[in-house]
């Protein structure tokens, strides 16, 4: 049982057009946001603790990113009205997806530890 849903999963990332795929992991985490802004207004009244948010963008961020890292593993990429770009191209593109949104996961996260720690 546990192997038919890991071959689904890896048939899915694999079989899946890359734009869709890109579309997909992206949107998941910006809906996750909205989900976690939703019920932090709703249920803690707006004080959710902040080190809680700031895990949240981090993950959020690491999702986007791992976009990037399909990219890069498949070589191909989505690029303009639909058409998709292979090769050197899409790493790099992947590459920059991947950097961007980690780097700026790893930068929130080091951000809040420094300020805790000053103030």
């Amino acid at each position: 049982m546990n192997n038919k849903i890991k071959l689904s999963v890896k048939n899915f990332f694999e079989k899946t057009e890359i734009g869709k795929l890109t579309l997909i992991i992206s949107a998941t985490p910006i809906l996750i946001l909205i989900v976690w802004g939703i019920i932090s207004e709703q249920f803690l009244d707006g004080e959710a603790p902040q080190l809680l948010n700031m895990i949240i963008f981090a993950a959020c961020g690491l999702l986007i990113g791992s976009a990037g890292l399909i990219q890069i593993r498949r070589q191909e990429a989505p690029w303009l009205m639909g058409k998709k770009i292979s090769g050197v191209k899409a790493i790099i593109s992947g590459a920059l997806l991947l950097g961007i949104f980690w780097g700026l996961s790893v930068l929130i996260l080091i951000f809040y530890f420094l300020e805790t720690i000053a103030f």
